[in-house]
């Protein structure tokens, strides 16, 4: 893949009733501490930029999203995702550079962490009480639940490769940037369940 993956960032805070205006509306996502007001055409951007829809294959990434707005006969897809990148709303992570993403980003929880069962050890549930929404890995599951809690997503990755890290490991524990190439790979689908959202660190 060469191709950048792209991501939203910010959480949905609603659809509100623009004042005046009995048929206006727009829908606000909070992006860090900014609140950005979309068109619809712009919300459905972003929400399709939350992973790939069933039956689709392949990485999510900028060409693959385009082509599905093109297909929804979404006017402008091109200039639309634009839009969202300078505004900072989409994020584009290339292969090759996935650690700047990690150190300037943070994914925050927004679901329960239901642990794993006896049939599948090496799979963890996450969901709502009662409701699983997706399984992951161990390690995407620890990163999903603590990696909030650190100062960004690539020092979060260094916090669990280096608690993984151990003399007698094998096979030998993985990096930060295996656990990081992990945990992107499974991003998406942490998105598309809104199990998670990706917010921006800011720093003073």
């Amino acid at each position: 893949m060469t191709d950048p993956l792209v991501f939203p960032v910010g959480l949905l805070v609603g659809t509100y009733q623009d004042p005046g205006d009995a048929d206006g509306h727009h829908h606000e996502i909070r992006r860090g501490a900014q609140i950005h007001e979309l068109t619809d055409a712009e919300f459905v951007t972003w929400m399709f930029a939350h992973g790939a829809p069933e039956g689709v294959d392949g990485p999510w990434t900028e060409p693959a999203l385009l082509r599905h707005l093109a297909a929804q006969r979404l006017p402008r897809p091109a200039e639309l995702v634009d839009g969202l990148l300078t505004r900072r709303l989409l994020a584009e992570v290339p292969p090759d550079d996935a650690v700047t993403f990690a150190r300037t980003h943070r994914v925050v929880p927004t679901m329960l962490g239901l642990g794993n069962s006896s049939d599948e050890p090496g799979l963890y549930s996450i969901g709502l009480l009662g409701q699983e929404r997706i399984r992951v890995s161990r390690l995407v599951f620890e990163l999903w639940t603590w990696g909030h809690l650190d100062e960004d997503l690539w020092h979060a990755c260094e916090t669990i490769a280096a608690l993984e890290k151990a003399p007698d490991a094998a096979p030998p524990a993985d990096g930060p940037g295996e656990i990081l190439d992990g945990f992107l790979g499974t991003l998406h689908g942490l998105l598309n369940a809104q199990a998670a959202y990706v917010d921006p660190v800011e720093r003073s």
